[in-house]
This record gives structure tokens, C-alpha cells and sequence, in this order.
């Protein structure tokens, strides 16, 4: 569902389906929390909200089985990131780029993503200390 406008996504009287990977590029959300009300995120592994109009985030400690996610030229932020370090241990692939993380927030990640493995934060406001993280 790259580059297109969302307002709900799979809303009928059936189940919530269990999605494994959902691509949100460039999308544009009318009421981001209502969009994925419908869907079952607690299987998600995969999740590319990059370049997407999504602000809150409050969706993503539900998202535990997440192994990449790229919020990379998103409204991200330090204020925001703590939505991040809730995903827990599965998290392994983390696009920050182009964001407002900055050193702070990488502090506020450090400790609660034990498996992390590529960390992409190019483009971002940190300095040399996020690296001791």
C-alpha cells in the first residue's frame, strides 16, 4: 500500500487477519489509529512505514515480533523513540534515517534492543557519543 492515501485497512465483520509484512511507503494516513484497528499486528515481522504521514507510533509496543522496521523519513523523533524501544528482543533491523532521532534517543533504544543488527541512523542530528550506545 505504498503512496496512496489510508483511511482503514481490511474492516468488515471478519476476523483480524494475521499479516506477517506490511510496506506503508510513502502512505498517507486519514486517522492512522482507526487504519489498523482491523488488522492482527501481534504476528507482524516486517513493517515499512518509510516516508509515510504516520505521527503517533502508539501502535508499535503491540508489534513484538517485529524483525525490520524502517520509519526512515518519517516524523520520528526522541520524543517519539520510546515507541521504538518497546518492541523488545526480535527487533534486528532498525531504519532511523532522515529522522529527528539524535543522540538522546539512541540512549533511550540502548539496553531494549538486545538482537538489534543493522541500526541505519544516517542523516539523523546524533554525535560521536551516540556511538558509545
Amino acid at each position: 500500500m505504498s503512496n496512496c492515501t489510508i483511511s482503514s485497512l481490511l474492516e468488515g465483520d471478519g476476523g483480524k487477519p494475521p499479516l506477517k509484512k506490511l510496506i506503508f511507503s510513502g502512505a498517507k494516513f486519514e486517522n492512522e489509529a482507526e487504519a489498523l484497528m482491523h488488522i492482527e499486528t501481534s504476528f507482524l515481522s516486517f513493517l515499512d512505514a518509510s516516508n509515510s504521514s504516520l505521527q503517533r507510533f502508539c501502535f508499535l509496543p503491540n508489534m513484538e515480533a517485529l524483525k525490520h522496521l524502517d520509519l526512515s523519513s518519517s516524523i520520528m523523533g526522541d520524543d517519539l523513540v520510546k515507541h521504538v524501544a518497546c518492541i523488545g528482543a526480535n527487533l534486528r533491523n532498525l531504519n532511523l534515517s532522515k529522522t529527528r532521532v539524535s543522540t538522546a534517543g539512541v540512549g533511550i533504544l540502548a539496553g531494549h534492543l538486545p538482537n538489534l543488527e543493522i541500526l541505519s541512523l544516517s542523516y539523523t542530528p546524533i554525535d560521536d557519543v551516540a556511538v558509545s550506545y
